[in-house]
């Protein structure tokens, strides 16, 4: 947020708007990092009339991240002058040079923090590279007509530039790029969680009465809406400003907040959704584009729905056909006819154990799935639905699907699954992780990375206090993100191609295509 120094200085954003012309291209992504981490620390200029002449990027960084206001000193300059000190805001930036040994040093120094490294901007690189990260000065022509010339330095491109996030071993789910396109997806008209029963995180009773008591909530709400809610920051800013103070959360979500139908994490019956861009993610970067997913635990419609829009084909077992059939119903309402003729997307009902060994796809490109976590939620009583084995029946079941998948999977080709560990009724952890490790090794794969899902705390800030006082059980807020391969996995990354790092038109507002 704004610096508190500078908070007199801070002016509606709406009352803002970019200098016409402005020649600069700048990384308004490496600047949302930066002010996601920092804050701002020093203001943009602006005339009068609301012209932003230096500090275009922040302005568009913060209206991404939905602040309502932003810092800004105002100039009485002509249009002239207020174009010629644009034009030197941008270029004098460009014209200073780096002693490389000091820059080694403080990246060293910054890159222990993974998180404050990426805030600076800098692509991590080889030591010995470091000079790369920087373009070299601009050198004075001795033609004085192309001297005078705006001299374009090219400008490598973020990892988030190539991967639509920094591919490290942690993702983090609430951060404000990955909320905004989480927004855009769900844009898209996605409901996940249509054809599932109620509950089925088993939240309490108190907790889902007083999250959805109304558009107004009670005092003792759910502590985690701002990653239920996309614009959630947005309204906080803007009542803010309205009230001329800062606001608490609980003041803020009591007496302001809106809460949009359909925008929560949980469905309003409690049942988890699973993320979007978490399975853009892992479709751009361990799939290729045209090839087709196998999905043995399709659940919801998320999974389907993605993958055809982002030129997939899809098959989901799930074993409730009321769930299959509201997956179908979603598709044919979101699909375009044009994405429709590209891919096949389908859902297949019942036993994954009995419709696997019938799939007649020759051959499969990634298996990618978020399995039951054990009875964490018991999704039927259907006597084939693992979610209400014992664990013992669970695991053997768990395992042949795993392998029967893997045997449709072509060689050298990614699987994914999605877990978490779950405990048993003793308190303790299962092992869900390493079973399912076991489950794809044994299956002839090999287990090749492993990233953290940093997910919204949910409810967990109503139930940590006494969870941790009672059996001292921390409150997990991750999900396990493992990937395997079969076969080789050089030649399955380059089976992938390179990666897509843009929304596809139909998860786009009014067809408009968002760069990553």
């Amino acid at each position: 947020m704004i610096a508190d120094d500078l908070k007199p200085l801070a002016r509606p954003i709406s009352s803002l708007h970019s200098l016409d012309g402005n020649p600069r291209r700048g990384d308004v992504r490496a600047v949302m990092r930066s002010y996601e981490q920092f804050g701002q620390r020093k203001p943009i200029v602006a005339l009068r009339d609301g012209t932003v002449i230096a500090g275009n990027h922040q302005l568009e960084a913060a209206r991404l991240l939905g602040w309502a206001e932003i810092a800004v000193v105002y100039v009485e300059d002509d249009d002239r002058t207020a174009k010629a000190y644009a034009l030197a805001d941008n270029r004098t930036g460009q014209l200073g040079s780096y002693d490389y040994d000091a820059l080694r040093d403080l990246l060293q120094e910054v890159s222990i923090d993974p998180a404050l490294y990426e805030a600076t901007g800098y692509q991590p690189v080889a030591i010995g590279d470091i000079s790369s990260l920087v373009p070299p000065a601009p050198q004075p022509s001795s033609d004085p007509i192309v001297e005078t010339r705006e001299i374009a330095v090219e400008q490598k491109p973020t990892l988030a530039d190539r991967f639509i996030f920094p591919p490290f071993s942690v993702l983090d789910a609430r951060s404000g790029p990955w909320r905004e396109r989480k927004r855009r997806w769900l844009m898209t008209g996605i409901q996940s969680e249509q054809g599932r029963a109620d509950n089925l995180a088993g939240v309490s009773e108190f907790v889902l009465d007083t999250f959805y008591a109304g558009k107004k909530p009670q005092p003792l709400t759910i502590p985690s809406l701002s990653g239920r809610i996309p614009t959630y920051y947005e309204q906080k800013n803007q009542a803010e400003a309205q009230t001329g103070r800062k606001l608490s959360n609980e003041e803020f979500e009591r007496d302001h907040l809106v809460i949009p139908e359909g925008a929560a994490t949980l469905s309003r019956g409690g049942t988890s959704i699973f993320d979007p861009v978490l399975c853009e993610l892992v479709y751009r970067w361990f799939s290729p584009l045209g090839g087709t997913v196998l999905d043995p635990f399709a659940g919801g419609s998320v999974r389907g729905v993605v993958a055809g829009l982002t030129g997939r084909s899809y098959v989901g077992i799930d074993l409730r056909p009321e769930q299959v059939e509201s997956n179908r119903q979603q598709w044919q309402a979101i699909r375009s006819a044009e994405r429709a003729e590209q891919v096949s997307v389908e859902w297949l009902a019942g036993d994954s154990r009995e419709i696997l060994p019938t799939v007649a796809h020759p051959s499969i490109d990634l298996v990618f799935s978020c399995p039951p976590y054990a009875d964490l939620e018991v999704y039927s009583e259907h006597p084939a639905d693992i979610s209400n084995m014992e664990w013992e029946d669970f695991l053997e079941a768990y395992r042949e699907i795993i392998r029967a998948s893997v045997a449709h999977l072509a060689y050298d080709r990614f699987a994914c699954f999605v877990v978490g560990e779950v405990r048993d009724r003793k308190g303790n952890y299962r092992n869900l992780i390493g079973e399912t490790v076991r489950a794809f090794t044994d299956a002839g794969c090999h287990y090749y990375n492993e990233a953290i899902l940093v997910t919204p705390a949910g409810s967990l800030p109503v139930r940590a206090g006494r969870m941790f006082s009672s059996g001292r059980k921390v409150g997990k807020t991750h999900q396990n993100v493992l990937v395997f391969v079969k076969g080789d996995g050089k030649r399955a990354s380059q089976a992938c191609g390179e990666v897509e790092v843009f929304l596809p038109e139909e998860a786009t507002a009014e067809g408009d295509d968002l760069q990553a």
